[in-house]
C-alpha cells in the first residue's frame, strides 16, 4: 500500500477550517497520523489505505492534556 498515492486528494477539515490534502492528514507536523483520519477520509480513501490511528486516539483531550504536563514535568 502506497499511502502517497492519495496525497493529491483534497478534503475540508473540521478542526483546521480549510481544505487540506490527504498528505498533511497522513503526518500534520508530526510523525503520527490525525486521530480524525479515517472520518475525514471514509468513502474517498478505502479504509485498508489508511494509515493507523494513534494510540492517543481514543483518549479523551483532558486525559492527553494531563499526559503532556506529566511528560513536561519529568524534562
Amino acid at each position: 500500500m502506497d499511502q502517497g498515492q492519495y496525497d493529491h486528494l483534497v478534503v475540508y477539515c473540521g478542526m483546521l477550517g480549510h481544505q487540506v490534502p490527504f498528505s498533511y492528514c497522513r503526518k500534520p507536523g508530526s510523525e503520527v497520523s490525525c486521530s480524525r483520519i479515517a472520518g475525514c477520509w471514509a468513502g474517498m480513501i478505502p479504509p485498508r489505505d489508511l494509515p493507523a490511528i494513534p494510540p492517543t486516539a481514543g483518549k479523551s483531550k483532558l486525559d492527553r492534556i494531563l499526559e503532556a504536563v506529566e511528560l513536561a514535568k519529568s524534562r
